[in-house]
């Protein structure tokens, strides 16, 4: 047997995530919420908010029960308990259900006309036990194919990157969008980068069969890109950090100064410099960009970045297997270089002034700094550009139970009692409102923050 092989019975038995505050309430307790918390989303779908408010109804009344037999006071105290309820009442796709252990499956996400291929992995440990299973979202190279000869190559090329992984990951490969061509419904590949607003948009359709079709472990999300996909990979994470514990440059380019890898300091980074595929990266430089701001492994092999040798793969299963984002961070940092992205953890940019050259390293490059001081119930927060934010709240960051202070750029903006409020979790896990698929009882709004760009060396402002 394999070292690789002998790392799956590892990888399967990881608790589900303890992050965020628990109740004494069991799973079996926390399932039989299952059949409202559905029945709400599917109202939501439907735009019948009276049948959505008639769901929430009878949770909340189920939360007051349970919450006296556990001998808590409010179930909405416990973010980590809304964490699995939420999770355990998505209605699975049956075609992905029924597709756990046999490989890749083609699956379509549809929106508003819009129909996005993918091709699907669900492992054969799918919903056995109570832990969720960790996912892979992997960004292919523009390939020059399409259809069914598309469909069979990114399968190929899947199979053979995740060799190891297949029994215990969920495995998402977006391909593009489905067009019909001589009457039959095929895929087309998308063109130039994934950073492209067509390249972004199929990512997030992936994204959204994990949020809507499947159950998984939130936490455990790796972005993978392949080749030329690398950098596309690190760029996406570093745009979009809270939803990723890890982030994979398989020999792709390392990028420039451009990168944000101050955003990263929650999401490491994996770099495979592949045998026949390294392009003979500046690896000295790719350290010098982290700058101990994020965590890097290099992983050297001697074959190809996709098919690994048996070492390689041993390598890669556990630095995977490792990654476990922070679902409650006290600290963030976060530089916003695209303006398609204004969310990281529970802070969002409402409002930014970002000047059209701006770089990164600019002081007056737009950007939010936070920490969460548990002991004076407080969060503080640094702003450089950015006007307008909100604040997502639960207990596990701070005392929804005491007035919470919220100070920006040194002064008080807000000190107020934030109820938990089921209505607000409910819409905002189905909105997305928060941006990072969070678990949140209410929301802080502050609005009309001075730009605050740091002094130039000579006095004046920086421009």
């Amino acid at each position: 047997m394999s070292a690789a092989a002998l790392l799956l019975p590892l990888l399967t038995l990881l608790p589900a995530p303890d992050d965020l505050p628990r109740s004494p309430a069991s799973v079996k307790d926390l399932d039989k919420f299952a059949k409202d918390v559905a029945a709400y989303a599917s109202a939501q779908d439907k735009n019948d908010v009276p049948a959505a408010y008639e769901s929430l109804d009878k949770i909340r009344d189920a939360a007051d029960k349970l919450a006296k037999r556990v001998k808590v006071d409010n179930l909405l105290k416990y973010p980590g308990d809304w964490e699995q309820i939420l999770e355990r009442g998505k209605t699975e796709a049956r075609d992905l259900k029924a597709a756990a252990g046999k490989g890749f499956v083609r699956h379509v996400y549809e929106w508003d006309s819009l129909r996005v291929v993918c091709m699907v992995s669900v492992p054969a440990a799918y919903g056995k036990g109570d832990a969720f299973c960790p996912a892979i979202m992997a960004l292919k190279p523009m390939l020059g194919m399409a259809g069914e000869t598309l469909e069979k190559e990114a399968v190929a090329l899947a199979t053979k990157a995740y060799a190891g992984l297949l029994a215990t990951t969920l495995v998402i490969v977006p391909l593009g969008p489905e067009q019909v061509a001589d009457r039959k419904p095929q895929v087309r590949e998308i063109e130039g980068s994934w950073m492209t607003e067509e390249g972004v948009r199929t990512v997030f359709w992936g994204l959204r069969v994990l949020l809507e079709r499947v159950h998984f472990d939130h936490s455990r999300v790796v972005l993978d890109g392949w080749k030329d996909a690398g950098l596309d990979a690190v760029l996406l994470a570093s745009s979009f950090p809270s939803w990723f514990a890890g982030v994979i440059n398989r020999s792709g380019d390392i990028g420039d100064a451009g990168v944000l890898w101050g955003n990263l300091g929650g999401c490491a980074v994996l770099y495979v410099d592949g045998g026949s595929d390294a392009r003979g990266a500046d690896l000295a430089a790719l350290r010098a960009s982290c700058d101990g701001r994020t965590e890097l492994t290099v992983l050297a092999d001697g074959q190809t970045a996709i098919d690994l040798s048996e070492a390689g793969r041993t390598q890669l299963i556990e630095w995977i297997g490792a990654r476990r984002k922070d679902v409650a961070p006290t600290r963030i940092r976060y530089s916003l270089g695209d303006q398609r992205f204004q969310s990281v953890a529970w802070l969002t940019a409402d409002n930014i002034n970002k000047r059209a050259s701006a770089k990164p390293g600019d002081p007056d490059f737009p950007l939010m700094e936070a920490e969460i001081d548990k002991a004076a119930n407080a969060i503080r927060i640094r702003t450089v550009n950015v006007t307008d934010l909100s604040v997502f709240l639960n207990d596990g960051l701070v005392d929804l139970s005491k007035p919470v202070v919220i100070e920006v750029n040194g002064k008080e903006r807000v000190k107020d009692m934030f109820a938990r409020d089921l209505l607000f979790l409910f819409e905002n896990r189905y909105f997305n409102n928060s941006g990072d698929y969070g678990v949140y009882m209410n929301k802080a709004s502050v609005t009309g923050i001075e730009l605050n760009v740091p002094k130039a060396a000579d006095g004046g402002s920086s421009k």
